[in-house]
């Protein structure tokens, strides 16, 4: 290959490393966004499952069941279990939003140390391939920081996911109890006597 030909072969190979570097960026950023997407719906999920909660203590009366369950299992079974599911949705969310540790995708102080070793090389001893190692060097690391926050989402969303089920289904139990305890009658109470 003649030298000019060499020159364009590595300017091509430096503007697609260029080019996969930004793509990694996107990518990173994409990840890094469905993390906090993530957090978000962890806490609207816990902050529900709070409401479910109030909604049990509200429906109790003084603490305890209405008389109509009083004695069936199975009402008392579905009095606690939206609750428990509730519970179980905070518990899943927090999990969910807890603080985790990733690999950041760029280290500037490294990179501007690099930046700065490489201008200091001589123009006469300076080349592309300098450039090309530099920007392999910088793949090198994106490659693990997209691979860290892509099993960190992973497992994110796994947990918010377990949290929304749980909350769905303490939901859908509360709604039940409601209905039934709405078109089960009561007991008439029994007139008071005065006198």
């Amino acid at each position: 290959m003649k030298p000019e030909e060499v020159d364009a072969c590595e300017r091509d190979k430096i503007a697609l490393l260029i080019d996969a570097r930004d793509a990694a960026s996107k990518q990173y950023e994409d990840y890094s966004n469905a993390f906090v997407n993530l957090d978000t719906k962890a806490s609207a999920a816990a902050t529900i499952a709070g409401i479910v909660l109030a909604a049990v203590v509200a429906f109790l009366k003084d603490g305890q069941a209405p008389a109509v369950a009083r004695g069936n299992c199975f009402y008392m079974i579905m009095i606690v279990a939206s609750p428990v599911l509730a519970l179980a949705a905070i518990v899943a969310s927090m999990f969910g939003a807890k603080v985790t540790e990733v690999v950041e995708p760029f280290d500037a102080p490294e990179r501007m140390r690099e930046a700065k070793n490489l201008a200091e090389i001589g123009c006469d001893e300076f080349s592309q391939q300098h450039i090309i190692d530099y920007y392999r060097a910088q793949l090198d690391y994106w490659s693990k920081a997209i691979e860290d926050i892509r099993k960190v989402v992973a497992t994110k969303a796994k947990r918010v996911l377990y949290g929304q089920a749980f909350l769905i289904a303490a939901l859908a139990i509360l709604v039940l109890v409601f209905v039934v305890f709405l078109l089960t009658p009561s007991a008439p109470s029994s007139p008071t006597r005065i006198g």
